[in-house]
């Protein structure tokens, strides 16, 4: 379920999206070794970091996923971006990009 944050007037998903944009930009520059795109997870916000997984799921696989952290600021302005319709948010890129290269490493090991 999307929290939404009052104060910011902006929500949980779209934190999300702004997440799922790096990874957009990520894929149009280095491809990617999975056969589609990862499930996004935005977890509430504590102690000033947004919680984020990447999740993969294949069949006889199970699901494998990662972790990383947004600062609350970096977060909430990448979703200010995403909520206006502009391109990704570089100022999170590279955690997005760090993360989904460790999704790949889990998700892609046989």
């Amino acid at each position: 379920m999307s929290i939404f944050y009052a104060k910011q007037g902006l929500s949980s998903c779209q934190i999300g999206g702004a997440v799922s944009l790096a990874i957009i930009h990520d894929l149009q520059v280095n491809l990617s070794s999975l056969p589609g795109f990862p499930q996004v997870t935005v977890l509430s916000l504590k102690d000033g970091f947004f919680p984020i997984e990447l999740s993969w799921s294949s069949d006889g696989e199970g699901v494998k996923s990662v972790a990383f952290e947004l600062e609350e600021g970096k977060a909430f302005a990448a979703a200010k971006r995403f909520q206006d319709r502009k391109s990704f948010d570089r100022d999170i890129f590279e955690s997005v990009q760090s993360a989904m290269a460790r999704l790949e490493g889990v998700a892609c090991v046989k």
